[in-house]
């Protein structure tokens, strides 16, 4: 009995130490502003966001917050991936740290391109990482079609 205990809680910290963690469940919404842009916005269920990102029309770019991540001195750049494709993306340091972390940079169409194919997310900032499973496939396609609306028109 013992040792049967002991092999399962080996098996459970393994589990816990691997990097390729299942991603959060989905929970994604979609808001929409003519002026501002669009975001896909992931709420964990009762509790807080946990991920938007956001094509801003004015001027054209691609804004990222990870709620749960939390900032690093001198540490810059955060990665946002969707399946194969990664962009690196320039983080504000200078925002309440409480917030989260926000990274904002191009709009690359190979992510846009990803995130419609149905790749899962996710976010890597100083050594901290969320993944999540991807949007429901029409609110990724709204949310590209938005993307792609605002890297043309420019605002």
């Amino acid at each position: 009995m013992v040792r049967t205990a002991l092999a399962l809680a080996g098996v459970l910290l393994v589990g816990a130490c691997k990097d390729d963690a299942p991603a959060v469940e989905s929970s994604w919404t979609l808001q929409a502003s003519a002026a501002a842009g669009a975001a896909l916005v992931h709420g964990g269920s009762g509790g807080p966001e946990l991920l938007r990102i956001a094509c801003r029309r004015n001027p054209p770019d691609l804004l990222v917050v990870a709620g749960t991540l939390r900032p690093v001195a001198g540490e810059t750049v955060l990665d946002l991936g969707s399946g194969a494709f990664s962009v690196s993306l320039t983080a504000d340091l200078s925002l309440d740290p409480q917030a989260g972390v926000q990274a904002a940079g191009p709009i690359p169409a190979a992510f846009l391109a990803a995130l419609e194919a149905g790749g899962a997310l996710s976010v890597t900032y100083a050594g901290q990482t969320l993944k999540l499973a991807a949007p429901e496939p029409e609110l990724a396609g709204q949310f590209v079609k938005a993307c792609r609306q605002a890297t043309t028109q420019g605002g």
